[in-house]
């Protein structure tokens, strides 16, 4: 599988593998966290100076990771719903008779 291969894999618009084993560079940036590795910073460093492309960053201790413009925009939203939270139903004429 070319995915097990260092590197990035080149996909273009037209959906067709261009190549692969690429290495992605770029400037340091704000937002670079060392912690999660040279794959992820290269993604956000490229992606930062090459505006209309997308990166996804792909590892086998993490999520995936899709960036755009430098910022990883595929962040999970941690939000749970309360459902322990219940309003009777009730009509409009009950509602009116009461307020």
């Amino acid at each position: 599988s070319l995915a097990k291969v260092d590197g990035a894999l080149h996909i273009g618009r037209d959906l067709k593998l261009h190549a692969f084993a690429c290495l992605l560079d770029g400037r340091t940036i704000p937002g670079e966290d060392r912690a999660r590795g040279a794959r992820f910073n290269s993604a956000l460093r490229f992606t930062y100076e090459h505006k209309n492309l997308l990166v996804v960053v792909v590892s086998s201790d993490r999520p995936i990771s899709v960036i755009q413009e430098g910022v990883d925009i595929s962040a999970q939203c941690q939000w749970n719903p309360v459902s322990a939270c219940h309003l009777g139903m009730t009509t409009l004429e009950t509602f009116i008779d009461e307020y």
